[in-house]
């Protein structure tokens, strides 16, 4: 399965395995556009693919999904980033939401160096 959005294709899987870095071009019939698309025929079946731990924790602790390519993990740290509309104070439920995100990533044994370095300016992509 593949994912594409706004022009960029994220097919590229990088790993770091027993024989050191690698990265692969995945192919497949189906492209989506949204991740939670994506993520739904992943949970029905239709084929392998690359999520967040944080995202798929529920999912993998309670066996709707398994981790294949055990051996071959991402190192990486990769960001998240909640974005809303400045102003002088954030709505409550995006105070809310960002509060739940920010508990929910740290009860998925994320390290408080990968949390840090998410606070410092990011560099460009």
């Amino acid at each position: 399965m593949l994912l594409s959005g706004l022009g960029v294709e994220h097919n590229e899987w990088s790993f770091d395995g027993p024989d050191g870095h690698e990265t692969i071009r995945v192919k497949g019939n189906l492209v989506f556009t949204s991740g939670d698309g994506h993520y739904e025929a992943l949970l029905a079946g239709h084929g392998i693919g690359r999520v967040t731990e944080l995202f798929a924790g529920p999912d993998l602790a309670s066996g709707r999904l398994i981790r294949l390519l055990e051996p071959y993990q991402s190192k990486k740290v990769e960001p998240i980033h909640a974005l809303y509309r400045g102003g002088r104070h954030a709505p409550l439920k995006v105070r809310a939401f960002l509060d739940d995100l920010k508990r929910c990533s740290q009860s998925m044994d994320v390290s408080q160096q990968a949390i840090e370095q998410e606070k410092r300016p990011a560099a460009a992509c």
